[in-house]
């Protein structure tokens, strides 16, 4: 049975292969890597990262980003991400998130395809008047 689902497998890959150059995106490609760890079952990871930029002739400003993370399950973790900007004696705004869905396709350690991501993301650009 193992051996039909990685040849239908391959056999669909193979099939598609022709298609993929005329395939069309609205913007250039966007590839992010992950390794197949996951989020233990139950633990939540909270994460902040930061940038802190300065300027001639403008203000200060300081970029963030948190990441929440969970592990729902042994083969899927869901992470959600949020995204800020604030300028010193100006304003601070939120210029998006990003949801994230990463789920391990096979159980045990194989040479490619660790993890499948579906991700959902808006991006609000600041603007200031």
């Amino acid at each position: 049975m193992k051996h039909f689902v990685r040849s239908a497998t391959l056999l669909v890959l193979l099939a598609l292969l022709p298609a993929a150059p005329s395939l069309h995106a609205q913007e250039s490609p966007y590839i992010v890597t992950y390794d197949h760890y996951l989020e233990e079952p139950g633990n939540l990871e909270v994460e902040y990262f930061s940038t802190f930029g300065t300027q001639r002739g403008g203000n200060d400003f300081h970029a963030f980003w948190g990441e929440l993370e969970y592990g729902a399950t042994a083969w899927w973790t869901t992470e959600l991400y949020l995204d800020g900007q604030s300028t010193f004696d100006d304003s601070t705004l939120f210029t998006g998130f990003r949801w994230e869905n990463r789920i391990r396709l096979l159980q045990r350690e194989h040479f490619v395809i660790q993890c499948s991501t579906s991700s959902t993301s808006k991006s609000a650009e600041p603007t200031k008047s």
